[in-house]
């Protein structure tokens, strides 16, 4: 069987149609070289090499700048529709590859009391996807790291991240159920062992302590920094859980003790901070499936374990 004739396109460069849609579209060959991350005169250069093929001027050049012109005109709306598509398709043909894993960002504490004894369901929800954690206590670099979502701890305005909020992060007290009878409220603390948990750093918060709970209600003469510390948020939650003492913990990071009832909540009173867990993804990676899928996984796990939070045992 005859092979049919190759045909040719006849078409200019694709780099210099990439230049000139940048400077028609956005007035200039300064605007367009930051757009491309190249200098002004890369710019011109390849706009000189169109109007070189094309036989044609494609901007009138004068003293104070550069204009389009009227043939210019007519080719840049078609130029732009093309490349946003071209610029579309190229990301879905990524998203669909991005598909087959997932790499999640947290804290040490949230990976290990939160996302892991969730594996297996997260897994089956996401299809058999194969998820990654980076459990890390510096925030994570989304292009350089590799990470696909993150779960931080903060206010939730991050530049150029979409949030949403997942859990609570007011701090409360917590103890062993044995230990909740010896404390019916924050005045009771002078009586047992304060646990406290080193700062993880590179959050881009701090965590109020035990000083700063007990000064909140009226207690400032009970000594704040007395007992024992702990590296990692985890750790004292198991050292509470044990009967060591009461931890001041964020309540989300808490949470799946305190509906198990290895943990509990001696009192009502918090310490309201201006901080919550909120899951982040870049903006322009918001649509994919894997992503979609994990947040909405994870907000789902989130809203049934408050809906079954049990009420402090003093209210």
């Amino acid at each position: 069987m005859s092979q049919p004739p190759l045909r040719r396109r006849r078409l200019p460069p694709l780099l210099a149609l990439r230049h000139f849609e940048a400077a028609a579209r956005l007035g200039g060959f300064a605007r367009a070289g930051e757009e491309l991350g190249v200098t002004p005169a890369a710019v011109s250069q390849q706009v000189r090499q169109l109007e070189d093929w094309l036989g044609r001027p494609m901007f009138a050049r004068h003293a104070r700048g550069v204009e389009v012109t009227e043939y210019g005109r007519r080719l840049l709306p078609t130029l732009t529709e093309q490349f946003d598509t071209l610029e579309a398709t190229l990301r879905r043909v990524q998203e669909a590859d991005a598909d087959v894993s997932l790499t999640v960002s947290t804290l040490p504490s949230f990976a290990g009391r939160w996302l892991l004894p969730r594996m297996e369901r997260m897994t089956a929800v996401l299809g058999g996807r194969q998820v990654s954690l980076l459990a890390s206590s510096m925030l994570a670099d989304f292009t350089r790291d590799g990470v696909d979502v993150a779960i931080r701890y903060g206010g939730g305005r991050y530049v150029g991240l979409i949030a949403h909020h997942l859990l609570p992060g007011q701090m409360v007290v917590v103890c062993a159920p044995a230990m909740a009878e010896r404390l019916r409220a924050p005045a009771d603390l002078c009586g047992v062992t304060l646990l406290h948990d080193e700062i993880e750093t590179g959050t881009t918060v701090v965590e109020p302590g035990w000083t700063d709970f007990l000064r909140r209600f009226g207690l400032g003469a009970i000594d704040g920094g007395r007992g024992p510390r702990f590296g990692l948020t985890f750790l004292q939650l198991d050292a509470a859980a044990a009967g060591m003492g009461a931890a001041l913990v964020p309540l989300g990071l808490a949470i799946d003790a305190l509906v198990a009832g290895t943990l509990v909540r001696p009192f009502a009173q918090a310490l309201e901070v201006p901080y919550d867990y909120w899951l982040v993804c870049p903006e322009d990676r918001a649509g994919a499936r894997a992503i979609r899928d994990f947040i909405a996984w994870a907000l789902d796990e989130a809203g049934r374990q408050m809906a079954a939070l049990p009420p402090p045992v003093h209210g």
